[in-house]
């Protein structure tokens, strides 16, 4: 076979490939929302040994601390296992998550910024549902503390468990609930 058959063969299966992996999205709404797939391990969170990855869907005013939109954003977790997943659980993640979050882009940004106050506070609402906060510290537009509510959903698939969120800075239980209850009914299955 010569050397261009076998680029092009390669070049086909590549394209293929690429075509596979954004055809299996589980965060399909809002569209206009900027979509973006990250794989785990996390570069930035080492200790989180989940295998899968990662989807998030960022508002249009996301990183714009005047936008009402400000931090809000819809993240989906896949992870390769029909994992129990508990209280205890959600709070560790999201504590190795967010630290190492604000770590890796402040380490470019240099806000002074106490990386031991980022924690989360996780309630049970049933086996399957969660409320959460994290105090965060937004290192991509201005170092400030920030409180993020979220709204978190377990959901099992065939080898996979799903973690579907839906995040709010500083926002009313109420909003929140609304958008929850959007990004449920949009990407998940009945």
């Amino acid at each position: 076979m010569s050397l261009q058959i076998k680029f092009s063969l390669l070049f086909f299966i590549t394209v293929l490939s690429l075509f596979s992996q954004t055809t299996d999205r589980v965060l399909k709404y809002p569209e206009e929302w900027k979509f973006e797939r990250i794989d785990f391990p996390l570069d930035y969170a080492k200790d989180i040994t989940w295998k899968g990855f990662e989807e998030l869907r960022f508002s249009p005013g996301m990183f714009d601390n005047s936008s009402e939109d400000y931090f809000k954003y819809y993240f989906c977790v896949s992870i390769e296992d029909d994992k129990s997943i508990n209280k205890e659980e959600i709070t560790n993640f999201l504590n190795s998550y967010y630290k190492g979050l604000c770590k890796a882009v402040n380490a470019k940004k240099k806000y002074v910024i106490d990386y031991n106050k980022i924690r989360a506070s996780v309630k049970s609402l049933s086996d399957s549902s969660y409320q959460a906060s994290v105090i965060f510290f937004d290192s991509f537009t201005n170092g400030d503390q920030v409180v993020l509510e979220m709204s978190l959903e377990i959901q099992k698939r065939s080898n996979t468990t799903i973690i579907l969120a839906t995040v709010i800075a500083n926002e009313e239980s109420d909003k929140l609930k609304i958008l929850h209850q959007n990004n449920l009914s949009n990407n998940l299955p009945d």
